[in-house]
């Protein structure tokens, strides 16, 4: 695949005389040029010794003038014949020639709106050496490159890489696999800023040498989201574990003893606690009420019970 944002000269020279034939069509079709007039040669050569023979037999008494022109007359109807189906074959080939080559036109046309319009990263390089064949708008755009820093460079001469062995760890599995999809990586900008890139590539052959085709999605927001979302959550957590959890002063009445909320409010012990802790009441009471209140019930009951002990 060639830089489909650039047209080289010649395909400028030839896109006013309409589509071009394609080399591996043009091939075949002087190939069989060749072989049609080769037969056709022949078959004039073997029906001009058959008609020899024939005018020898059949006609033994014509003139030299006569059968001279008899010769003409069916070799020209020979070779009028031999190239009228040889013109008709070839006119069929070369039609169906310039409709492929108009197909493949039309194909290439897409391919380069596709590869110019994605808004993510789309990359031709070199295995070896990583050396940018071509770039979309979307990689100068975010990198800060202009298309003349990029184009014959090498990605390991712009520090586009941040980690190397990241590289030669993809360049690993395109060789033993021929593709890498979903592989995060981190990218430098010319600005000096990094951003975090989700990868995924292919390897193709272009003029004998082996290079890659790569569209890359840039995920550093999503990352940066995710973290942030991360960090919320175990603070929320963390928050979750203090719920419930009675801290610092609490103002309590010396008379009796109710406590102040934060909204300066004044409640009973037990219903504040209930509000703000996990503590559960229930009804008992301790030896001195237990005392003061049997006594002031039942007068005497204390003193009986200690003489029937």
């Amino acid at each position: 695949m060639i830089n489909p944002s650039k047209k080289t000269s010649s395909d400028k020279a030839s896109a006013g005389n309409g589509p071009e034939a394609p080399e591996a069509f043009q091939q075949p079709g002087k190939q069989y040029l060749v072989t049609r007039l080769l037969m056709t040669a022949a078959v004039m050569l073997v029906g001009m010794s058959v008609y020899q023979f024939l005018e020898s037999l059949i006609f033994p008494d014509l003139t030299a003038w006569e059968s001279g022109v008899i010769t003409v007359l069916f070799g020209t109807s020979v070779a009028t014949i031999a190239a009228y189906f040889v013109i008709r074959r070839m006119s069929a080939l070369l039609e169906r020639i310039q409709m492929k080559s108009m197909m493949r036109q039309k194909s290439e046309e897409k391919l380069s709106k596709v590869f110019l319009a994605n808004p993510d990263w789309v990359i031709i390089s070199r295995l070896s050496d990583g050396r940018y064949i071509d770039v979309n708008e979307a990689f100068l755009r975010m990198t800060g490159y202009s298309r003349d820093e990029v184009i014959g460079h090498s990605s390991l001469d712009l520090h586009i890489w941040i980690d190397p062995e990241e590289r030669k760890e993809i360049v690993r599995l395109l060789q033993e696999e021929g593709r890498v999809s979903n592989h995060e990586v981190r990218f430098g900008m010319k600005s000096g800023r990094v951003r975090s890139m989700l990868w995924s590539a292919e390897r193709i052959e272009l003029n004998g040498e082996a290079c890659m085709i790569a569209v890359c999605k840039d995920i550093t927001d999503l990352i940066k989201a995710s973290e942030e979302r991360k960090r919320l959550i175990d603070q929320l957590e963390r928050a979750l574990s203090k719920v419930m959890q009675l801290s610092g002063f609490l103002p309590i009445c010396t008379t009796c003893k109710k406590v102040r909320d934060s909204r300066d409010h004044w409640k009973p012990v037990e219903s504040y606690l209930h509000n703000h802790s996990e503590a559960k009441f229930i009804n008992s009471i301790c030896p001195d009420c237990a005392k003061e209140v049997y006594s002031k019930i039942y007068p005497g009951k204390e003193d009986q019970g200690k003489e029937g002990v």
